[in-house]
């Protein structure tokens, strides 16, 4: 019993860890996302219609 113990604590470990990574991916990505969206709100010179048809 103690080593299948130790084996389920050694995968909550990965998993924590792997958690985590997604965790920082995903404020990563919103962070890049909020970038992204002040660049297309403070180009004017990209025409509005263009970024509609690009959303759509």
């Amino acid at each position: 019993h103690e080593a299948r113990f130790m084996d389920l604590e050694q995968r909550d470990k990965k998993k924590t860890n792997l958690i985590a990574k997604l965790d920082d991916d995903i404020k990563k990505i919103n962070h890049e996302q909020i970038v992204i969206n002040l660049l297309v709100q403070s180009d004017t010179s990209i025409p509005k219609s263009l970024i509609n048809s690009k959303s759509q």
